[in-house]
């Protein structure tokens, strides 16, 4: 026991930034952006109640996101001690976790990456309509 919660946090210290790069949300690409698009990248992932999105991903970050669902990696934990149904049960709860969490932040990062489109076309159709651009 403990061992696979070792797992999974590499996992998912692999698996965050991967979906970060894919939607430009890594923490060089958004300090990257203009202050105008970079201010509605982080208010989007403030009201999207995420902590992952534009920042380093460091091992205590993981350890608080894994706290957040504790009772399923603490039960896997527990079934990990019942012979051969235990360990499908834990890989099952792990999956299950893994799954969730990931699902859980690409829904955060498409929320913010949308916002952040549509709030830089309001910001340029005002620049337009008071004749600045």
């Amino acid at each position: 026991p403990g061992v696979d919660i070792g797992a999974d946090v590499s996992l998912l210290m692999e698996m965050i930034p991967a979906i970060n790069r894919r939607f430009g949300l890594t923490p060089e690409e958004v300090d990257a952006l203009d202050a105008t698009t970079k201010q509605l990248v982080f208010v989007a992932a403030t009201s999207a109640g995420s902590q992952l999105i534009g920042r380093a991903i460091t091992r205590q970050l993981v350890v608080q996101l894994l706290r957040g669902i504790g009772i399923r990696v603490a039960g896997k934990s527990i079934a990990r001690w019942v012979p051969v149904l235990g360990q499908a049960v834990a890989a099952s709860i792990s999956y299950g976790a893994m799954k969730l969490l990931g699902n859980s932040h690409i829904d955060d990062c498409y929320e913010v990456a949308l916002r952040a489109i549509e709030g830089r076309q309001v910001f340029r159709a005002e620049l337009i309509d008071d004749g600045r651009r």
